[in-house]
């Protein structure tokens, strides 16, 4: 309880020192180190995150939450021997969602998704288009699958299929930040000035502190040609 006090005091030497105790007096308590992995996490200390996130799996290989994180973590590390973990530990996941009893989840739609699209393949991106478009007709409220489907045609220079996604998952996840910047970003590419002029300043004046929204602000305007805005 004190170290996620500590956590949402932002204080993290202290939550460290507070789960390392914990850990020490009861190691057979995978949330701890699950706890302690999403830390280091946030430090940036991924190979120390990966460490704690696989104690916790070892400890609890069924808790969904935890292979969830686990997948996350794996996915986000880019290493292709945890890509392939990651996989595995997710189609197996999904394999129990097709039991009656099992509840849906569609995050782990969404990190199978974030898969196929790193391969890269045509084949890969398609099967990553229809995973998403059936979590999204499935779970129209779930703002992560409309956003890495919107990220996905981006990638592909598709910016009128993405603002279409984005707008469309707007529809149903009103004012979400990253579908917002989603859609400017697709504004910008088919129109800089329009974005420039209209989406960007909007962005920027309800979450000023966004340094991501004042580039992409400055990246419309150059593009529109006129660089002494930017």
């Amino acid at each position: 309880l004190r170290a996620e006090m500590h956590i949402t005091a932002n204080d993290s030497d202290k939550a460290l020192e507070d789960l390392g105790q914990a850990i020490a007096l009861e190691p057979q308590n995978a949330g701890t180190w699950e706890a302690r992995a999403r830390v280091y996490s946030s430090l940036g200390q991924a190979s120390k995150a990966i460490a704690d996130v696989r104690r916790a799996l070892a400890l609890a290989p069924k808790e969904r939450r935890i292979q969830k994180y686990a997948a996350t973590l794996f996915i986000a590390s880019g290493n292709p021997p945890l890509l392939r973990e990651a996989e595995d530990m997710l189609d197996k996941a999904l394999a129990n969602q097709a039991n009656p009893q099992e509840r849906g989840d569609p995050e782990l739609g969404v990190l199978k998704a974030r898969l196929l699209v790193l391969r890269s393949t045509g084949p890969a991106v398609e099967e990553a288009r229809r995973r998403l478009r059936q979590i999204t007709t499935d779970y129209p409220r779930y703002a992560a699958a409309w956003q890495l489907m919107a990220q996905l045609e981006l990638g592909q220079n598709e910016p009128s299929r993405a603002l279409d996604i984005a707008t469309r998952g707007l529809a149903h996840n009103e004012q979400n930040k990253d579908l917002l910047l989603l859609k400017a970003i697709a504004e910008k590419r088919l129109s800089p000035s329009v974005a420039a002029l209209t989406t960007l300043p909007g962005l920027a004046e309800q979450y000023p502190n966004d340094v991501g929204i004042l580039i992409e602000w400055a990246d419309a305007y150059a593009r529109a040609g006129r660089t002494e805005k930017a």
